[in-house]
């Protein structure tokens, strides 16, 4: 959590908002009930109301239901995906917002970035994920974009702050980084216009 204070004061982020994707079910899996734990913490420290704490994961079980229920948590009812079997993620953020998600495909984080295609929205994401940079690293560029361009773009843009591995849990954590957009992050007017949503049916989507 002190690393992503750090990371905070840096670009003077005052969320009270925080968003939590592809958790898995915490009443059947260790690592899953280590990632909920630490999204409580970072809430709590970082002064998040419970209330504000939202989850969604289509795998979520009754138990699980229970489990947040105890923690005063919201679990979001609305997929935003194609079908019941298709998670998208795709959330609009209106306010600056803590987003968690750990280890989810690329897919996911793209639908996130989709839905928030704007400068001013971009600058409301605190993502704490998997290092997004490692997919420019892992595949091929026609691949991302098609699959990805959001992600293509911005990846390399971004700040990040490595948090460490858990000892007990070395799987929960692995790889997972606090990313933001700084202030000076050089994005480019054409990636938002009409005509570059034109050239990537992916980037059509957004709207």
């Amino acid at each position: 959590v002190d690393i992503l204070e750090d990371a905070l004061s840096a670009i003077s982020f005052n969320s009270r908002e925080a968003l939590c994707l592809g958790l898995g079910s915490p009443s059947s899996s260790a690592n899953a009930s280590a990632q909920l734990a630490f999204l409580i913490e970072m809430s709590d420290c970082l002064k998040v109301d419970r209330s504000k704490v939202s989850v969604y994961d289509p795998v979520f079980t009754a138990d699980d239901l229970l489990i947040f229920d105890g923690l005063k948590i919201r679990v979001l009812t609305e997929n935003r995906a194609c079908s019941c079997f298709v998670f998208k993620g795709e959330y609009p953020l209106d306010t600056p917002t803590f987003c968690f998600m750990p280890h989810c495909d690329m897919e996911l984080y793209e639908s996130l970035l989709r839905a928030n295609w704007a400068p001013e929205r971009l600058c409301n994401l605190f993502l704490v994920a998997n290092h997004l940079k490692d997919y420019l690293d892992s595949n091929p560029t026609h691949t991302l974009e098609t699959r990805v361009p959001c992600l293509l773009r911005l990846a390399p843009l971004l700040e990040f702050k490595q948090l460490p591995a858990s000892k007990s849990r070395q799987t929960a954590f692995n790889n997972t980084s606090a990313q933001y957009l700084s202030s000076k992050a050089p994005l480019l007017e054409e990636w938002f216009t009409e005509e570059s949503k034109s050239k990537s049916p992916a980037l059509s989507e957004t709207e």
